[in-house]
């Protein structure tokens, strides 16, 4: 990497695909800022609330974009190869094998919402609260192995600007459905937060549905994919999970600390929680720029 950088094109090219993505997960946190803010001005209990739900959610979100990673070490390996059968079968193997497992977390989240918040030492009323926010949430999932993988293959073509939009739309979404739905506006019921949820969850949806239309339909991309003749070859996903799961493992260790540490908060007292997730969220932004830079490019 060190080398790259020696050259200005290499370096410009560098930093026209890694800031996009850095934008792109900037937004992302963001979400947490507005629930948190919006919710905290009605009950300092859903402040805590959604600091304790979005701890087991963000472990499960990492650990998709970890394993993805071995989609894009792949897919930018191929085609920088100009091995465009290659390239497309890692990608197409991506995409299903992951959607699949997104999916599997849907119906773990869903069904077993409560478990993870009871290790963590949520008590009521806030685990009731948080539960609801987890299960609406959980629907997330059946977009998000879809929308990373599709990230991870644009990033490995070097095709990254349409992530930052889609970050963009999705919060800019996320904003407007959270006045509507936390305070009842526009003659919505007021939902709270369930409506918090109900508005990250649609907000995610249509982020991650502009993602995977560009990748589809988009004639400025190399790689040509049709959801129709979408294959999983068994042997590329192995290779796949091969690079992922290592990576995988190094964010479910990391976010497992974490985990510890809100069991403790919430043995405090229930705003604990909520501002050191706040606080949390504010420390990624580095990590943020330098987990991009990690990462191949």
């Amino acid at each position: 990497m060190s080398e790259l950088f020696h050259d200005k094109t290499n370096r410009k090219k560098i930093f026209s695909i890694a800031i996009p993505i850095i934008f792109q997960q900037l937004f992302y946190q963001m979400q947490l800022y507005i629930d948190q803010a919006l919710l905290g001005h009605l009950n300092p209990e859903y402040f805590s609330a959604i600091g304790n739900a979005r701890v087991p959610f963000f472990t499960a979100t990492s650990l998709i974009t970890a394993l993805c990673g071995g989609t894009t070490i792949l897919v930018a390996q191929r085609f920088g190869a100009k091995d465009e059968l290659q390239t497309k079968r890692f990608a197409e193997s991506s995409f299903i094998g992951n959607s699949l497992l997104s999916i599997i977390l849907l119906a773990i989240f869903f069904f077993f919402a409560e478990a993870p918040l009871t290790l963590m030492g949520v008590q009521s009323p806030i685990l009731e609260y948080s539960t609801k926010y987890i299960k609406i949430i959980s629907f997330s999932f059946l977009i998000l192995g879809a929308e990373t993988t599709s990230q991870c293959i644009l990033q490995g073509l070097g095709t990254t600007k349409v992530i930052m939009i889609a970050g963009i739309a999705g919060n800019a979404l996320n904003i407007f459905l959270d006045w509507v739905l936390i305070y009842g506006r526009l003659g919505f019921p007021q939902l709270t937060i369930e409506g918090a949820a109900y508005a990250t969850t649609l907000s995610n949806f249509i982020a991650g549905s502009i993602t995977i239309l560009y990748l589809f339909i988009s004639k400025n991309i190399p790689l040509r994919m049709k959801m129709k003749k979408l294959r999983i070859k068994w042997l590329s996903y192995k290779n796949v999970l091969r690079l992922g799961i290592p990576l995988a493992f190094e964010s479910l260790l990391w976010n497992f600390g974490n985990i510890i540490i809100m069991y403790y908060l919430n043995l405090m007292d229930i705003m604990s929680a909520g501002i050191y997730t706040l606080l949390f969220s504010i420390e990624l932004f580095p990590y943020f720029y330098i987990w991009v830079f990690r990462n191949p490019l």
